[in-house]
């Protein structure tokens, strides 16, 4: 029940042209007997000029609301595309999952069962779309690795063991890596199985670029990422692998456990 329209703008005629598209929208809707929702319709440019072309929509009579953050399905989409406040929102509701199920945990006999409640709760929350969104800053990235800090913090304060609190020794107790080896682990998978054609997307196996070196060389890259890709999902898959394979994983061997547990056992 929902649509989306989109246009490469680059002057008012454009901006234009993309009216038209509108109007027939609603024209279509029309003659079929749909009503369009005006309030909870919304325009965003992407975009990261300073001066982009702002041009005022209408649908049916009525403006469209200009906005610079949207969500949609699930992610929160900024109007420069860096998924900066998708990340605020993660760390804000990851917190609230985490500060309810530490306050009704408090009696729990075993401390385990809140990491338990963590793994099911507050981490898929983390999970959700990371592919799409993990193009972050390392501040960013910081502020995302916060919540799994606070988990480990009253975990170890509620746990019988009497040493000084250690981050990384709560996770090595728990087998789990940080957060952004965790988001890196799920982005490498999600590589490995467009390769092998789990994913039937001509768009994102089109994307994956082979290195093929024209001469014998040192340089044993497995993938050709321009620097300007870097940023986007397809090319940050490719350059984390290329920096991963002097830990020799191999991501055309077709078995996905051995892939898993490899890429497990350099992350941790």
């Amino acid at each position: 029940d929902d649509l989306k329209i989109y246009k490469n703008i680059s002057s008012l005629d454009d901006c234009a042209l993309l009216q038209e598209d509108i109007n027939a929208i609603c024209l279509w809707c029309k003659d079929n007997g749909l009503d369009l929702n005006i309030g909870k319709t919304n325009v965003i440019s992407f975009t990261r000029k300073t001066n982009p072309t702002h041009f005022l929509y209408y649908l049916e009579n009525s403006s469209i609301t200009r906005v610079t953050i949207v969500k949609d399905l699930g992610v929160m989409l900024d109007s420069k595309l860096n998924f900066n406040s998708h990340a605020t929102y993660v760390v804000s509701s990851c917190f609230r999952l985490l500060g309810a199920i530490s306050r009704f945990s408090k009696c729990f006999s075993s401390v385990y069962l809140f990491y338990v409640l963590y793994r099911n709760i507050v981490l898929p929350k983390h999970d959700f779309c990371t592919v799409i969104w993990n193009s972050l800053s390392a501040k960013a990235s910081n502020n995302v690795e916060r919540v799994q800090k606070r988990f480990a913090r009253t975990y170890h304060f509620r746990s019988p063991s009497h040493d000084l609190y250690d981050y990384n020794e709560v996770l090595r107790q728990l087998q789990i890596t940080n957060l952004a080896s965790r988001r890196c682990s799920r982005d490498l998978l999600f590589l490995f199985k467009c390769i092998h054609s789990y994913h039937d997307i001509s768009s994102l196996v089109t994307s994956i670029n082979y290195h093929i070196p024209g001469r014998n060389v040192r340089s044993s890259r497995t993938f050709h990422v321009n620097y300007s890709d870097f940023t986007s999902p397809s090319g940050r898959l490719q350059n984390y692998f290329n920096h991963l394979e002097s830990d020799g994983i191999d991501i055309f061997n077709p078995n996905q456990p051995h892939f898993r547990k490899c890429l497990l056992h350099v992350l941790k």
